[in-house]
Order: C-alpha cells, then structure tokens, then sequence
C-alpha cells in the first residue's frame, strides 16, 4: 500500500487523551492529545465517509501516524459502487495511535493544528 506521512509530521503514539470525534460547521473533526500535552486537531472538509474501527484497516500501515493514503482500495470500491466519482477530489487519509484507534476518512481537504492544551 503506497502512502505518505502528513506535514507537519504528527507523534500520536502514546496519547494522554483518546480520540474526540464531532461534526462543526459541516466538518469531520478530530481531537486527539499527543504524548507531549499538546492538542492536535484534524479538520476534515467536503466528507464523503469515514470509518472508526479499534483495529488496523490494514497492516502494512504504520500506527501512531498521521497519513494520506495514495493508492487506495477504499477510494476505488466507494468510486464503484458510485459513491464518488474521481473528479469529486476525495482523499483517503489515516490517524491512529498504537493503542487501538484508527480513524479513516475520505474528504476532499484537511487542516492540521497543534497548539498546547489548555487545562
């Protein structure tokens, strides 16, 4: 499977927090403290779906990362069975930890934040 890590590089090993996952504006967004006490957020925009699963979508992906998968069979199957079309821009992206939480979406952007927690 042919992906690439997304920039800034995120370290989601090891979080103090799990995933928080919640709808804003017509956004998928996704919360996660990292092991440094920072809290991460991942905007996702233009969602066609998303999948929270407990374990790996597929093994030779790598856990605690965050990724834009570049060849991917979920792409292809939601393209067939119509879901979307390959000029509608849809991405597959990855987030998980090493401790079970995997979030796979497929939207047409992204925006990354990492800004200290405020307690």
């Amino acid at each position: 499977m042919k992906f690439t890590e997304l920039e800034p590089r995120q370290e989601l090993s090891d979080p103090e927090r799990g995933f928080e996952i919640r709808f804003e504006d017509c956004n998928l967004v996704l919360t996660v403290v990292d092991w440094r006490d920072r809290l991460v957020t991942f905007t996702f925009s233009v969602v066609y779906g998303f999948i929270y699963d407990g374990v790996a979508p597929n093994p030779s992906l790598p856990e605690g990362a965050a990724l834009e998968v570049l060849e991917s069979e979920l792409l292809d199957s939601m393209a067939m069975a119509g879901s979307i079309e390959a000029q509608d821009g849809g991405r597959h992206f990855v987030v998980s930890t090493n401790e079970g939480e995997w979030l796979q979406v497929v939207a047409e952007g992204l925006l990354v934040q990492r800004r200290p927690r405020v307690k």
